[in-house]
């Protein structure tokens, strides 16, 4: 073939598609065509009669058997050919593969370490984010709960807590994209930690004031006591001068039994007479004394005056009255009783003068009045009430002066309990 002739085109039979191979590898549109020239003309032929006939039959059977065998041989021919050519693809395929395969794995190896690093820093980056937002949330959850940590303490720490408070401040460096909710959560605390503040505040002036109250009672209450013990004091300095100005002066002779004592003076504080504000019998003697034992009274500090005053005041102002009406009190006790010299046991006897409250206790013995209310006390209750209710007349019958002061220590009492 000359350089300028043209080569004509032909089709690589590599390049079909696998059908239109075995078409070609198998000349199939030749072979179909010879297969159905031979297929008509052996249609006429019959069953032999005869050893010519046989002979024809068997010529046509060898034709159909000679081409179907040249397909058969042509078919495996090209199997064969496959799959040589099979495997020879295979071995060229691994040849060619192993020329670059190492090198394959290399970069492979780099791209996967690389890839494994990026995700550890991912991850790493991940878990410092979380941890950064874990952080921001608890201080913020601090902040909201500073109410609820802070609902047992008292005045000062809550003030403390909330000069702290509202000196914090809300930084980017601190909350990042959280300041919003951060000053939100102040806000509310600081809110929530002024009403507990005041409320605590109010809750410890009143406690102070209780406790300062208390202590001005058992103050006076002390002052009080250390008077009725210098009061007593003196009323037994005072019976002792009774009784020794009462006594006749009588000599009594070796061989005489002593004397009969025909009148004594009763003492100022019998049941009868103190108790009652009845005065003792007054004499010559009685009347001397009774000016030096005012003196000595009236020589007593003011302290000492005011402290009683007080004490007197308050027990006037917590005294709960009565529900009923004067009419219709009525206090039924157990009956009194005294010892005689004799060891006898007899009635004490309220005197004619005493109060209602003390006298109608006598009348107990003629039965129940249905139409008053009947209320039963014990001792220390009776004895309490009748203290109460003398309890002015009795300190003025021992002496105590100064009675101007009663009404101011009342008002002074009552600014101070707030009545």
């Amino acid at each position: 073939m000359s350089d300028t002739q043209t080569p004509e085109p032909r089709t690589d039979i590599a390049l079909l598609p696998p059908v239109d191979r075995a078409v070609v590898v198998l000349k199939s549109t030749e072979t179909e065509k010879n297969l159905l020239a031979l297929v008509e003309r052996t249609k006429p032929i019959g069953a032999p009669v005869d050893k010519a006939g046989r002979e024809e039959v068997h010529r046509a059977a060898m034709d159909h058997k000679n081409a179907r065998v040249a397909i058969q041989t042509a078919g495996k021919t090209a199997r064969e050919d496959a799959t040589a050519f099979s495997k020879a693809v295979i071995a060229e395929q691994d040849r060619l593969v192993a020329i670059n395969a190492k090198e394959e794995a290399r970069l492979f190896g780099l791209r996967d370490t690389y890839d494994a690093a990026e995700a550890t820093r991912k991850a790493e980056e991940e878990r410092k984010e979380r941890e950064r937002v874990a952080a921001i949330r608890e201080k913020i959850d601090a902040i909201k709960s500073l109410p609820v940590v802070s609902a047992a303490d008292n005045a000062e720490t809550l003030a403390a807590t909330l000069g702290d408070l509202r000196g914090f401040e809300i930084t980017f460096e601190d909350f990042a994209e959280f300041q919003d909710e951060a000053r939100a959560a102040r806000d509310a605390s600081i809110a929530s930690l002024t009403a507990m503040h005041a409320a605590a505040s109010a809750r410890e002036a009143a406690e102070a004031a209780l406790a300062a109250q208390r202590e001005e009672i058992e103050r006076q209450q002390r002052a009080l006591a250390e008077q009725q013990e210098e009061i007593a004091r003196q009323r037994a300095e005072l019976e002792e001068a009774q009784k020794a100005a009462a006594a006749p002066a009588v000599v009594v002779g070796p061989n005489e039994p002593p004397p009969e004592v025909v009148g004594t003076v009763k003492s100022a504080y019998d049941p009868g007479n103190w108790r009652d504000c009845n005065p003792p019998p007054i004499d010559d003697t009685l009347l001397e004394f009774e000016a030096e034992r005012k003196a000595s009274l009236t020589a007593l500090d003011q302290p000492r005056q005011r402290a009683e005053n007080a004490a007197v005041a308050y027990m006037l102002d917590n005294t709960p009255p009565s529900p009923l009406s004067e009419s219709e009190r009525r206090v039924i006790v157990a009956p009194e009783s005294g010892t005689a010299e004799d060891g006898s046991q007899v009635e004490i006897r309220i005197a004619p003068d005493a109060p209602e409250a003390v006298s109608t206790f006598f009348d107990a013995a003629a039965g129940p009045d249905t139409t008053v209310e009947m209320v039963t006390i014990t001792r220390d209750e009776y004895d309490s009430l009748l203290t109460r209710v003398h309890w002015l007349d009795c300190l003025e019958a021992a002496g105590v002066d100064k009675w101007d002061g009663i009404e101011e220590a009342l008002r002074i009492n009552r600014e101070g309990t707030g009545s």
